[in-house]
C-alpha cells in the first residue's frame, strides 16, 4: 500500500492534465461497471458505497481537469482503503 500511496496520486494528477476525451470516456464506463467488481472484493454494502463515492470523486476531478483535486481524491481513497483493509496506512 505504501508504494501505491507514492505512485498513484501523482499519476492521477498527470491523468487530469493529459488524458484524452476517449481516455475519460473509458474511465467513466469503467466506473459505471465497477459495482460488480467491488461486490466481489469488498465485504459490506456500506464499504462498497464508500469506495464508489471515492472513485467517483477521482473521476470527477479527472473530468474537471483538476490535477490537485485528482491527487487529493486518490490519496484520500488509498488512505481509506489502507485503514479499512490493513488497519493503518
Amino acid at each position: 500500500m505504501q508504494v501505491r500511496l507514492v505512485l498513484e496520486p501523482p499519476v492521477a494528477a498527470l491523468a487530469a492534465r493529459v488524458a484524452t476525451q476517449a481516455d475519460l470516456d473509458r474511465i467513466s464506463r469503467c466506473l459505471e461497471r465497477g459495482g460488480a467488481s467491488l461486490k466481489r472484493r469488498t465485504s459490506t454494502p456500506e464499504r462498497r458505497r464508500c469506495y464508489h463515492g471515492e472513485h467517483t470523486a477521482i473521476v470527477d476531478a479527472l473530468r474537471d481537469r483538476d490535477p490537485d483535486g485528482a491527487h487529493a481524491a486518490m490519496r484520500r481513497h488509498l488512505e481509506n482503503v489502507a485503514d479499512n483493509l490493513l488497519g493503518r496506512h
